[in-house]
């Protein structure tokens, strides 16, 4: 909510503290989606550095969800998404030939293409 209400400084500090405080385990859903909005949030203030975690959350979420889960596949467009943004576009050429494979075997129906 902060994030979109342009508050990002804000939102980046309260993703810290949830990150930090995880109370139901490294591997969970619930934290990995914290893990990625907080890279999320790094990313929109221009902290590329940081935002290089993205690529340890899909990582995570391919091992924990499974490489079709629509939370995989979304970490895995904000990363090709990152990586075209750095002029890095072979590997977000990839991820994103990956994540098109991944939607269309999704056996959610998970198909849009984003």
């Amino acid at each position: 909510m902060y994030q979109a209400q342009g508050r990002i400084a804000e939102a980046a500090t309260l993703q810290e503290l949830l990150a930090e405080g995880r109370e139901f385990g490294d591997d969970r859903p619930d934290t990995l989606t914290t893990k990625h909005n907080l890279v999320s949030t790094y990313w929109a203030q221009g902290m590329s550095v940081e935002a290089a975690a993205l690529l340890e959350v899909l990582a995570e979420r391919r091992e924990v969800l499974g490489d079709n889960h629509p939370d995989t596949l979304t970490t895995n467009h904000n990363l090709a998404s990152m990586y075209r943004a750095h002029g890095r576009t072979a590997e977000a050429t990839t991820l994103r030939g990956y994540e098109i494979q991944n939607r269309l075997a999704s056996p959610r129906g998970n198909r849009r293409i984003l």
